[in-house]
């Protein structure tokens, strides 16, 4: 099975790694409070410099879409032709979570 999803996508586990981070909140309650709140602030963190940096982008110059999820550039930079995603592994979760 491994084989086969390793044809079709990237990174299988990592991909399953990040859909249980984001998706299942079981998984932070049953966390020891102290992880608990690494987790958190390190999230916020995560959000805070994905956000920084579509802004700094902005006034470098670049497109953003932030409100059209139906658009496959929703959440990117553009400039031009080039298309710049800063969402890692998460530009496929943020997607399919918004559309849903």
């Amino acid at each position: 099975m491994g084989g086969l999803l390793n044809a079709l996508f990237f990174s299988p586990r990592y991909l399953k790694a990040r859909a249980e981070m984001v998706a299942n909140p079981m998984f932070y309650a049953q966390l020891p409070k102290g992880t608990r709140k690494y987790v958190a602030k390190s999230m916020v963190g995560f959000v805070g410099f994905w956000g920084m940096l579509l802004f700094l982008g902005y006034l470098a110059g670049a497109e953003v879409e932030l409100f059209d999820a139906d658009d496959p550039d929703w959440l990117k930079l553009r400039w031009g032709k080039y298309h710049y995603d800063s969402g890692a592994a998460f530009g496929l979760l943020k997607r399919y979570f918004e559309t849903r």
